[in-house]
């Protein structure tokens, strides 16, 4: 799957307090991005299990850009342009999986800064220059997962094609609230 179609089809199986948007969203892409470092640190052997995670991570990343109204071309045009770039998000010195995770961490926190701010300021309205931190951040995530992914062999096509089948079967079955794997 590519990331059009699976940008395009993200909001399919999106259940979450909507009044709450991005706040709630990147709270939760926090969360995934901790369980896909421990999935990795768990080891070879937990592949499939990486796959998951990150696919959860990728549908928390595309549904906050849906909220603030990203449009695809805009999502599929900043990951073009970063693949003609040569700067690295991961530095190759790095030694453990922890280390690959510090940027993420950092990018997902500063994606709460202005969010935090639009409450304080503007009753919860993200304004232009927020909007743009914020899409910057996200494209940071993309891109350090990406990285990570690939230190790990596994594709960003195949992360989506699976997340894309594991949400839509849950939808299916109409077991897409809730939590745990076994759904």
């Amino acid at each position: 799957m590519n990331l059009t179609t699976y940008f395009k089809h993200a909001p399919d199986t999106a259940i979450y307090p909507k009044h709450l948007g991005v706040l709630y969203l990147a709270a939760k892409l926090a969360g995934e991005i901790e369980e896909l470092r421990a999935a990795l640190e768990a080891g070879a052997s937990n592949r499939p299990n990486w796959v998951k995670e990150a696919g959860d991570v990728l549908w928390y990343w595309a549904m906050i850009q849906h909220e603030l109204g990203t449009d695809e071309f805009k999502v599929i045009e900043y990951v073009l342009l970063l693949r003609l770039d040569e700067v690295s998000y991961t530095s190759s010195t790095r030694r453990t999986i922890t280390d690959d995770f510090v940027g993420l961490f950092s990018d997902t926190a500063r994606i709460l800064e202005p969010v935090a701010k639009s409450f304080r300021d503007d009753g919860g309205v993200i304004n232009e220059d927020r909007r743009s931190e914020i899409e910057f951040r996200l494209l940071l995530i993309y891109v350090g997962l990406r990285e990570v992914m690939d230190k790990h062999a596994v594709s960003m096509d195949e992360i989506m094609q699976a997340n894309y089948d594991k949400l839509h079967s849950r939808k299916e079955r109409g077991v897409l609230g809730g939590g745990g794997d076994d759904r």
